[in-house]
């Protein structure tokens, strides 16, 4: 929290910006958390575009990414072989940052030779798709971009999972197509209701039908705020969906109307992770990934306004004003300006886009298949495990 605090504290040095930042992805990478932690080194690099750590660190993710195995093989080779010749060229920095033996490593960082794609940048005539890439919002495993040039480019879904010779269709797969819809529909509400806002920044969007009454207090009515704050609440509300599923998924026997997010991961009488989950191997560090996420979503957490807004906007009423806004509150009535509320809507997403790619159950060996589904990548370079991470 601390560290995210200092890299987006504008009035911070940019180098020591970039540094909070890496360390931070440092921090969600070691923790399984990979796509929270291409996005933090992303933006440290956005702080300080000389910080050779920080993309260093970043072909370390992305090396680790391709030795488990993972979905768009060809297209995170490219990028982790652009990102270790930026951390070679940017050596000098590195060594002021980190110290020589993190550029030393960073020198034997080996080139795949990929020809996969960089990255896919969609119609770049349709704002939808140039704002998803912006981001990044797209639900496949990619790091850069759509992750395809198809029309369906939302492809994350499951590989395949073990079950009985016989039995119908797993559930999880239904489960995920659920969630999957319902991300791209608060995902669209969002854009909507930015696109209104930038259209009519200052007064009610032309289309809008609705006639509100003026409370003389700054407010701002309509459909614009009013779809942010939709798309906030949808997008939180997969969490829990993601909640709902595991427990039905692995046996959990809770009653589903009472499953939360934020409270299920752990066993609340012993504090540990509940017994009937039992992963392993690479099951369990995705696990860790959406537990340790759920801690991050509470009050002292890294992201502990998404919570608090999306209570405050399902239980209570919440409007933006151009006054000085109280910010999510217990009150009845809490105010926040269009900026934050734009950016609490992204921020949910990407949180809500994040869980859904850790809890994708991994690839197993094609032999153990018993049901599967999606796109088997072609061979690609192989890829070793690493050590641990290089900090500034």
């Amino acid at each position: 929290m601390l560290y995210r605090r200092t890299g987006a504290d504008l009035l911070a040095p940019a180098e020591t910006r970039g540094m909070a930042l890496c360390n931070l992805g440092n921090h969600l990478d070691d923790s399984g958390r990979w796509v929270e932690a291409y996005t933090a080194y992303a933006d440290a690099l956005e702080a300080d575009p000389t910080n050779g750590n920080a993309t260093g660190n970043i072909a370390e993710l992305l090396r680790r990414r391709l030795a488990r195995r993972v979905d768009q093989r060809g297209h995170l080779a490219a990028v982790y072989d652009k990102y270790a010749a930026m951390a070679k060229a940017l050596r000098q920095r590195t060594v002021e940052v980190a110290g020589a033996a993190a550029a030393d490593r960073w020198d034997g960082l080996e080139p795949t030779g990929s020809r996969g794609h960089l990255r896919h940048d969609g119609d770049q005539l349709d704002p939808y798709q140039c704002w998803i890439v912006r981001h990044p919002l797209a639900l496949v495993a990619s790091v850069e971009g759509l992750g395809s040039d198809s029309r369906q480019w939302d492809t994350a879904s499951v590989s395949g999972v073990v079950s009985p010779a016989g039995e119908r269709v797993p559930g999880i797969f239904g489960a995920l197509n659920v969630l999957k819809a319902e991300f791209l529909v608060a995902r669209r509400l969002a854009f909507q209701g930015q696109r209104l806002h930038a259209e009519s920044p200052a007064r009610q969007h032309p289309d809008d039908p609705g006639l509100y009454t003026d409370t003389l207090d700054g407010s701002l009515y309509g459909e614009a705020p009013a779809l942010l704050l939709l798309a906030h609440r949808s997008a939180l509300d997969v969490l829990d969906k993601i909640a709902v599923t595991a427990n039905e998924h692995f046996g959990s026997g809770l009653v589903p109307a009472r499953v939360e997010y934020s409270r299920y991961w752990r066993d609340p009488r012993t504090g540990q992770i509940r017994p009937q989950l039992e992963p392993d191997g690479e099951g369990l560090r995705c696990l860790l990934a959406l537990a340790e996420l759920a801690v991050d979503l509470a009050e002292d957490g890294m992201y502990p306004n998404a919570r608090l807004l999306r209570n405050a906007g399902t239980h209570r009423l919440v409007h933006a004003t151009t006054a000085e806004p109280t910010g999510p509150t217990q009150d009845t009535f809490s105010t926040v300006n269009m900026p934050e509320l734009q950016t609490a809507a992204i921020e949910a997403l990407q949180v809500s886009r994040a869980a859904y790619l850790y809890c994708r159950p991994h690839r197993q060996p094609a032999r153990h298949i018993r049901r599967s589904c999606g796109h088997v990548p072609a061979t690609e370079p192989a890829m070793t495990e690493a050590g641990p991470r290089v900090r500034a």
